[in-house]
């Protein structure tokens, strides 16, 4: 098994998460996800979130699980903060640190300034990039969001969840996934009132050029599913689905907690 095109197929699945509220109005959230490759679990994730007014806060988790696990041992935390008041969210700060198995501990840190990268920390510093790289230009960096902001929840209206791009930066890679709207309406596992969207998977600039993301810039078919919290417009989100080169790859809600 290609743990590391799981890692990246996972990366650009999962891509996750932000929040908002009214004002004077709080929500608390836990979301916990599975991840699956070909229908084999790989990693299992819990985030926590909180919402304040226009604020928000997000700490996650994620363990290598399953098959994964007895390949390569992984173990990620996530920490981002921000304001949120329509859409997409406009992240702060993004703070992510993980292990994979034996090797030393990696930390990365983004600070944003009115939704533009202003700073990016990396505890070993990365490499300098090859010739395979494709390079980030300055425009890249602008209107961005980190992956934690990113997908997991969306605030509007049912019609709204769906007519976005998110712009993400992880502090390496630069990707857009272009959100369209499919359905409004019952989908199993996630109950009536979801939001289905179709989206397209788009490479920008910051990855190696591969064979994955080939793939997935054309034949990603990728699908977000979105339930409503009843509360303040809010959205979570319950599925991504998308194909990859090494088979379909899933992450999906199997227990969520909405407090507030």
């Amino acid at each position: 098994m290609n743990i590391g095109a799981i890692r990246t197929a996972a990366l650009a699945a999962i891509m996750t998460m932000p929040a908002a509220g009214a004002a004077a109005q709080q929500l608390g959230f836990e979301i916990e996800y599975v991840v699956t490759v070909r229908s084999f679990t790989v990693a299992k994730a819990t985030f926590d979130g909180r919402i304040s007014g226009d604020r928000f806060e997000v700490d996650g988790t994620l363990r290598s699980a399953g098959v994964a696990r007895i390949f390569d041992r992984t173990e990620a935390k996530s920490r981002s903060v921000g304001t949120l008041a329509t859409g997409t969210p406009q992240p702060e700060s993004f703070l992510l640190s993980y292990v994979q198995g034996s090797s030393p501990g990696t930390q990365l840190e983004i600070a944003f300034q009115d939704g533009t990268v202003a700073n990016v920390t990396h505890e070993p510093a990365f490499d300098p990039t090859g010739d395979d790289v494709v390079p980030l230009q300055k425009s890249d960096l602008q209107a961005v969001t980190d992956p934690i902001s990113a997908t997991i929840v969306a605030r509007g209206a049912p019609d709204d969840i769906c007519r976005r791009t998110l712009r993400i930066y992880e502090g390496g890679t630069r990707v857009d996934v272009q959100l369209s709207p499919s359905s409004v309406g019952w989908v199993y596992g996630a109950g009536n009132g979801a939001v289905t969207c179709s989206a397209q998977f788009i490479p920008v600039a910051g990855y190696i050029k591969s064979e994955t993301y080939d793939y997935m810039r054309q034949h990603a078919n990728m699908e977000f599913v979105y339930v409503p919290t009843h509360r303040q417009n809010i959205y979570t989100l319950h599925t991504i689905t998308t194909q990859t080169d090494i088979g379909q790859v899933k992450l999906r809600a199997w227990r969520t907690r909405i407090d507030g």
